[in-house]
């Protein structure tokens, strides 16, 4: 077999991934490299002309194989980066979005002017899925305990390999239904954070391949509606949330308006912000109770 340099291997990848409808294929072709080489992608860009050993070449074919069925390249690779931290994600968990972090910084922004740097922010994530979220509260916010819940046995491990990863004392996952009375067991909270399954049944169908077919449905699907996780999250708030606390939800950009009249109509928060991202679309609603 005659070894290939990596731009040969690069270009050739390109060409098997370039018939489906990748935004990128060039870049997908040199991180799966980099992740069989076990290299930095710069180090594929500045090394075109180096050349493969056999082992290592039909490695990345074989990766390449798997995006081309539309295998995320998240769960490829087993990393995804978030808020500044690499995460670990596989199959069965959510791959987390950079429209998340949205949630996450208005979070870190609002604590940081709520509380002082002596207060133990007692802080609760529901739907922990890959640890995203809570781990990135616990990084960022050293005076927080943040306790996370997941029904999922995957995302539990995955929640407790970046917690590991990170090295955070100031996080800890367990497997919980939030249809269950979880407030007997875990007590109250200064901040209640989730960004539960919110697609309605119906609309899954018609998402992209590598959502349908690979992202656990149990992380999407939010029953008929798409609301069945928001109603019962708010149903069970005057037990989850401390006086003067705050819950806080990711919704999808059609949401807005309904979640936050459940918010002010069902929960009785005292005022609700709206969360947006970068392009001004609504992503998130907090809603904040009275003292």
């Amino acid at each position: 077999m005659v070894e290939k340099s990596i731009r040969q291997c690069i270009k050739e990848a390109v060409e098997v991934l370039g018939q489906r409808e990748y935004m990128n294929p060039l870049l997908d072709a040199q991180l799966l490299l980099a992740y069989a080489m076990g290299r930095e992608k710069l180090y594929v860009i500045m090394n075109m002309n180096e050349t493969l050993d056999e082992k290592t070449e039909e490695l990345f074919f074989s990766l390449v194989g798997k995006r081309k069925k539309g295998c995320p390249l998240q769960y490829i690779t087993n990393s995804q980066e978030f808020m500044g931290l690499d995460f670990h994600v596989e199959e069965g968990v959510l791959i987390p979005r950079p429209d998340t972090e949205n949630i996450v910084e208005y979070i870190i922004d609002m604590a940081k002017k709520e509380y002082s740097a002596k207060d133990n922010i007692r802080i609760l994530d529901i739907g922990s899925g890959s640890g995203a979220i809570g781990c990135s509260l616990a990084e960022y916010l050293e005076n927080s305990s943040v306790a996370a819940i997941d029904i999922s046995d995957i995302a539990v491990k995955v929640s407790d390999i970046n917690r590991e990863r990170l090295g955070l004392e100031n996080f800890n996952v367990m497997k919980m239904d939030i249809f269950d009375d979880i407030w007997k067991e875990l007590g109250s909270f200064d901040i209640v954070v989730s960004n539960p399954p919110y697609i309605p049944e119906e609309d899954v169908k018609s998402l992209q391949v590598e959502v349908a077919e690979y992202e656990p449905k149990l992380a999407l699907i939010g029953g008929n509606s798409g609301y069945d996780y928001y109603e019962r999250i708010i149903s069970i708030t005057d037990r989850l949330v401390k006086p003067g606390g705050v819950l806080v939800m990711e919704h999808g950009h059609d949401q807005s308006e309904k979640i936050v009249k459940m918010l002010e109509e069902k929960a009785g928060v005292e005022r609700v912000d709206v969360i947006e991202d970068l392009s001004g679309i609504k992503r998130g609603a907090a809603g904040y109770f009275k003292n």
